[in-house]
């Protein structure tokens, strides 16, 4: 009686010893799963190809923040922004603006409206790493890669001082906005840091810019 005894009371211990070891087994399994699924999840440039259109800029539409800068002198009708990625590693980038308002600086100018179309493209490479992606000028000049086209359409109210001026004021006026958009461009060839997940793209570099793939 005393053997069968001490043989019950040793298989008391057997089996808890049993259970904790499948309990580490099992946990370990678990963490190695965890880990092929962080690595499947690394974004390379193939993530990047496509058309991605701008719809946000800092929690705004892009209409919103253009009419934000612009100020209320004007009347932004229409702001849209948007990036091909190639699979070759090249990128294409476009922007358009549509808006309209009162010439008030002028004197004599009374009651002549505006209309100012711009549509400006810009050409490029990008090269993604594991947190940034990097746009690169594919061109020695801004002349190389960058490309504007102003539209300037006038309501002169039957104002004839206007009839007169309009020309050599439009060619000032266009070279002056093209200039501008030179130095201040919707889709500057620089580094951003992103954060990709499925077809929401973010890119960071001072604006926040949240794109959407088309």
């Amino acid at each position: 009686m005393k053997k069968i005894r001490k043989n019950l009371n040793g298989s008391c211990y057997y089996f808890p010893s049993c259970l904790l070891c499948i309990s580490l087994i099992l946990l370990c399994f678990g963490c190695g799963g965890d880990d092929e699924e962080i690595l499947e999840e690394v974004v390379t440039s193939e993530d990047f190809v496509g058309t991605w259109e701008l719809i946000r800029i800092n929690g705004k539409s892009p209409k919103a923040d253009a009419q934000q800068d612009i100020g209320e002198g004007a009347t932004v009708h229409a702001a849209t922004e948007k990036i091909v990625f190639a699979s070759d590693g090249s990128l294409f980038g476009e922007v358009y603006l549509l808006m309209s308002g009162p010439v008030e600086d002028i004197p004599g100018w009374t009651n002549v409206h505006l209309e100012i179309k711009i549509k400006g493209a810009v050409k490029g490479s990008y090269v993604v790493s594991a947190s940034s992606v990097e746009f690169i000028y594919s061109g020695d000049t801004l002349s190389d890669v960058l490309d504007f086209k102003v539209d300037f359409s006038w309501n002169s109210g039957g104002n004839l001082d206007f009839e007169r001026e309009v020309n050599q004021i439009e060619e000032e006026w266009e070279q002056s906005v093209r200039q501008q958009l030179t130095q201040d461009f919707g889709l500057e060839l620089d580094t951003y840091t992103f954060d990709l997940k499925e077809t929401i793209l973010t890119l960071k570099n001072g604006d926040e810019k949240v794109y959407e793939k088309k």
